[in-house]
């Protein structure tokens, strides 16, 4: 099992993880974790008082997809093999309607990832013959690929017709989309291909024409980028985290404080009889003892089993309502001595200026422990990949920012620069193990986010180093 990861801004306002997972076919299960660090300087005020775990859980959100499969322009032609392995589904009088909305879905898919792939490839290292070449292929792609689709056009098969028709849009879209990145570069008779395509998309899917609302076209477009795409993503339902174990312990700390009391009512009762002042006394004072045992039981016993005890889980569904993992996260802020040495280490390597207040940092730990059936995603039209994203909001970090812009405390009367306020910046550190499970193998990844009022600046990468 191997695990990549990629960490990008998504917005001002939101960090994107990324984990891509390659799966063993041969493992039945594959199992990772990843544990996400963040040090807060003092001067966000974030800590207990201020930030809860429901803070931090509000605005995140995870997704799990599927990554699909790569194949060449040639496979979409008449003859290719994905040209005739969608036919024949089309075609299959005994398949059923959602198996064939399915397969028109990947099919637009399909060629979409193969057309960003050549485009990427063009833009590195491309000449106008490569980019003359790709559009003639795009147009034998086309020729065979939009009457096939616009064949399962069926009005008998509503849900099918309109995932032909959405499938037929979809590629006019995107070939427009991500044709105007090359267009930038090259030529090639790329710019009369785009300008016949988007003729095509105006006339059959006016909806999306230019004289739209701009509005209107940018939610059709959303719209329909999701219904294609839905086919790649899992389902994701969130649980509670180990709610057996946690009531057990609560039983535990519960039992073990009432033996507590009752063995004091024993004793008091031997020793003063039945009916007595005294053993009343004792009775209110063991109440007392009783009452902060447990809740100091189930502090220490929460925190011993904190391993095993999640704040949630997910729990992650194929399209066919198989299970096919689990995820399970906690939240939760430590104390500096409960971090591990090489995370410290780490963090103090990371420093922006020598004389940072390292020692006033709150931390707050994210953690994931994620396990995998391979068996399923595998044999899941012989895919072995699969993302794990998770978006993580910034705006309730920046909620204690009082004073957002400050005066320099030296001018330069030569820099026009250096005069007016200027926004304060601070800088949130997240360091990160990344730990598999079979090979067993740990990585570590440090990232400085630039952080200012209205959200993320910038993501610095600090340095990463992987341990076998």
């Amino acid at each position: 099992m191997l695990v990549k990861e990629s960490l990008k801004l998504h917005s001002a306002e939101q960090l994107e993880i990324k984990q891509e997972i390659e799966i063993d076919p041969e493992v039945s299960k594959s199992r990772y974790s990843v544990e996400s660090y963040f040090f807060f300087p003092a001067a966000l005020y974030i800590n207990k008082e201020t930030y809860s775990e429901a803070d931090f859980r509000r605005p995140l959100k995870s997704y799990v997809r599927l990554r699909l499969p790569r194949f060449p322009l040639a496979d979409f032609m008449e003859g290719g093999e994905e040209y005739l392995r969608l036919k024949n589904y089309l075609n299959e009088p005994t398949g059923s309607i959602e198996l064939r909305t399915a397969a028109l879905k990947r099919y637009a898919l399909l060629i979409k990832g193969a057309f960003k792939r050549r485009i990427k490839k063009l833009l590195e290292s491309g000449t106008e013959e490569e980019v003359a070449a790709l559009v003639e292929e795009l147009r034998r792609v086309i020729a065979a690929s939009r009457p096939l689709l616009l064949s399962a056009a069926d009005p008998q098969e509503p849900a099918l017709a309109v995932t032909a028709r959405a499938a037929d849009e979809y590629l006019a879209t995107i070939l427009e989309y991500h044709g105007k990145r090359l267009l930038t570069r090259f030529d090639g008779g790329l710019k009369a291909f785009l300008t016949e395509n988007a003729l095509y998309r105006e006339k059959f899917y006016p909806e999306s024409a230019s004289w739209q609302r701009r509005e209107d076209v940018l939610y059709r477009w959303r719209s329909l980028k999701k219904f294609i795409s839905s086919q790649l993503f899992l389902t994701v339902k969130m649980r509670e985290g180990n709610p057996w174990l946690l009531q057990s312990l609560y039983g535990i700390a519960a039992a073990v404080s009432m033996v507590f009391a009752t063995v004091v009512a024993f004793v008091w009762q031997g020793k003063y009889g039945a009916l007595s002042w005294n053993l009343f006394l004792a009775l209110v004072i063991a109440y007392i003892f009783k009452d902060r045992l447990k809740d100091w039981m189930r502090t220490r016993l929460a925190k011993l089993f904190r391993r095993w005890l999640p704040s949630r889980r997910q729990l992650i569904y194929a399209n066919d309502g198989r299970r096919v993992g689990v995820c399970r996260e906690s939240f939760d802020f430590v104390k500096r001595a409960e971090v591990p040495p090489e995370i410290l280490a780490l963090r103090t390597k990371a420093h922006y200026v020598p004389f940072a207040q390292e020692e006033t940092e709150t931390i707050f730990l994210y953690r994931k422990d994620v396990e995998l059936h391979n068996e399923w995603i595998h044999s899941y039209e012989n895919r072995s990949s699969l993302y794990d994203i998770t978006r993580i909001g910034v705006m309730p970090w920046t909620s204690h920012i009082d004073l957002q812009f400050e005066e320099l405390p030296f001018v330069d009367e030569d820099d026009e620069r250096a005069h007016g306020p200027v926004a304060k910046l601070y800088h949130v550190y997240l360091v990160r193990r990344i730990r598999v499970e079979s090979p067993k193998h740990e990585r570590f990844e440090v990232t400085r986010l630039v952080l200012r009022h209205n959200g993320l600046e910038c993501l610095e990468r600090v340095c990463a180093s992987a341990k076998v």
